[in-house]
């Protein structure tokens, strides 16, 4: 049977995941009501779900059966213990419960999973819901708390290797100025910008300065290496407006997952391509990306006029602007051919570099006449 809660739990973990993460010692101890704290939430969370796993390994064994309980009785009873546990740790907790619960009803057979269903009890299978109502609380909360914090945009990428391996990237950006906030980025010292290449005149970096291209390549080598970039992966995205689920190659999924880290790293070249990143179209074809392309400059323009700039819609700076792009992709190809570390990153960067390479070859056209067609009713006298 298909199984949707899969999905619906793996964002709410995710979403838990980043939340521990950021947490402070300070912010776990904030009070949510009356005894309760962020840190009583959690290990609350991890309770329940601790008593879901434990009950569908039992069920695996020896059936499916109700198992009744009473919530305010059970929750009063554990505040004490809840609150005994250091806020780290219930934390803590609270994900590697969400972790292995999710995993099992992964992995349960098909008839466990419809026996389960069975009981018409959805929480059993959506271990979401719960989360969710609890994290929704405690960001509301928190938002509160720290009004200028900038509320956030985030992607996630979840990439299900044929080893069962799982590679999860929840990019997370500042959703006015669609800035990267991740700081795990390393900096080798083959990512200065004197090393790493680039001469870009639009980047006022010095030599000496880490070029942040360099250092989200650095960070997709690591995530990549070894892998061949024809292996196929079940590729998942998460936003706030929908899941998109796609079986592919790995060097497409990579492509994809480049589309949103390169734009936003910093580099003010590849960062002219930011508000595709806000509407982002994972998977996107070489047709649906020049399209976007095209409205994306065309309302630039406008933008530009609206406010006494001069625009350019004959897209003459937009060739340029590719070209650009062009020479970063294939610099970015070269560093890691010369790192010899992943195919599957440097076929990645290609397609993105066949969607460039796509626009510049089609603005030579200037009549575009595989896209003109499209228009003829805009394009009768009124």
């Amino acid at each position: 049977m298909d199984r949707p809660f899969v999905l619906e739990n793996a964002r709410e973990r995710l979403r838990l995941q980043t939340l521990v993460e950021r947490l402070t010692e300070e912010e776990l101890n904030l009070p949510l009501g009356t005894d309760w704290t962020i840190a009583v939430a959690l290990a609350h969370l991890a309770f329940w779900d601790q008593r879901a796993l434990t009950l569908i390994r039992k069920w695996k064994t020896n059936g499916v059966e109700p198992a009744p309980y009473d919530i305010e009785v059970t929750n009063d009873s554990l505040l004490p213990l809840w609150r005994a546990l250091p806020p780290r740790a219930a934390a803590q907790l609270a994900l590697a419960s969400a972790q292995a619960v999710d995993q099992e009803l992964e992995e349960a057979p098909p008839e466990l999973i419809a026996a389960i269903d069975g009981l018409g009890e959805k929480y059993r299978l959506y271990r979401s819901e719960h989360r969710k109502m609890h994290l929704d609380q405690i960001e509301e909360f928190l938002n509160k708390k720290r009004p200028r914090m900038t509320v956030g945009l985030s992607y996630t990428y979840i990439l299900q290797l044929k080893n069962q391996k799982e590679l999860v990237f929840d990019i997370r950006l500042d959703k006015e100025t669609l800035d990267l906030n991740d700081d795990t980025l390393e900096s080798p010292p083959w990512a200065a910008r004197k090393e790493f290449g680039c001469k870009n005149s639009r980047c006022k970096l010095s030599d000496e300065d880490y070029c942040p291209v360099a250092q989200i390549i650095h960070k997709l080598i690591g995530s990549f290496k070894n892998i061949l970039s024809t292996e196929i992966v079940r590729a998942t995205v998460i936003s706030e407006q929908r899941t998109c689920n796609k079986t592919c190659a790995i060097q497409v999924a990579v492509g994809s997952l480049a589309g949103i880290y390169m734009p936003t790293c910093g580099c003010p070249v590849l960062g002219m391509l930011k508000p595709m990143v806000r509407y982002h179209l994972p998977f996107a074809s070489l047709e649906e990306t020049e399209f976007r392309v095209f409205s994306t400059y065309l309302l630039a323009q406008y933008l530009r006029s609206r406010k006494q700039l001069p625009p350019d819609f004959q897209f003459s700076e937009l060739n340029t602007l590719f070209n650009e792009i062009q020479n970063i992709n294939r610099l970015a190809a070269v560093k890691i051919r010369e790192l010899e570390k992943s195919d599957a990153i440097v076929n990645g960067l290609m397609i993105l570099n066949a969607f460039a390479q796509m626009v510049s070859f089609d603005l030579e056209d200037k009549d575009l006449p595989h896209i003109e067609p499209y228009f003829r009713n805009w394009l009768k006298p009124v």
